[in-house]
């Protein structure tokens, strides 16, 4: 298939996730489905010739392959451009607050030295 960028969701150390359209290949196994929304993470280009990089990129893909849960996103495909990139992984998209702004919400919340109740953490966490 083709993805289509749509905008940033997010800016890290490794690379950059966005938000974006994953369109089926018209010849493919899911010819005719319509584009569905996808997280695309990729990975900066100044670090993809880097095999620690490549080793934790390939790590969270099999990762990835191996699980299925409701609390764990889909892995859709990757891209691997080798040593001129992209290195590129398409994720299920999962709609909801950046993680930073939970925490920051229930940071807020809590009592100077005291510790924040599991009920306030889940209730400002994101469902699936």
């Amino acid at each position: 298939g083709r993805v289509v960028v749509s905008r940033v969701l997010g800016d890290g150390g490794m690379g950059v996730v966005y938000r974006a359209w994953l369109f089926s290949n018209p010849d493919g196994p899911r010819a005719g489905a319509p584009p569905c929304e996808v997280a695309l993470k990729v990975v900066h280009r100044e670090l993809i010739g880097r095999e620690r990089v490549r080793r934790l990129f390939y790590g969270e893909i099999e990762a990835l392959r191996r699980l299925s849960h409701p609390n764990i996103v889909g892995l859709l495909g990757f891209h691997d451009g080798g040593a001129a990139g992209p290195l590129a992984v398409v994720l299920e998209l999962v709609d909801g607050d950046a993680l930073s702004a939970v925490v920051a919400r229930n940071v807020a919340r809590a009592t100077p030295g005291g510790n924040l109740s599991r009920n306030s953490c889940v209730r400002g966490m994101p469902s699936t």
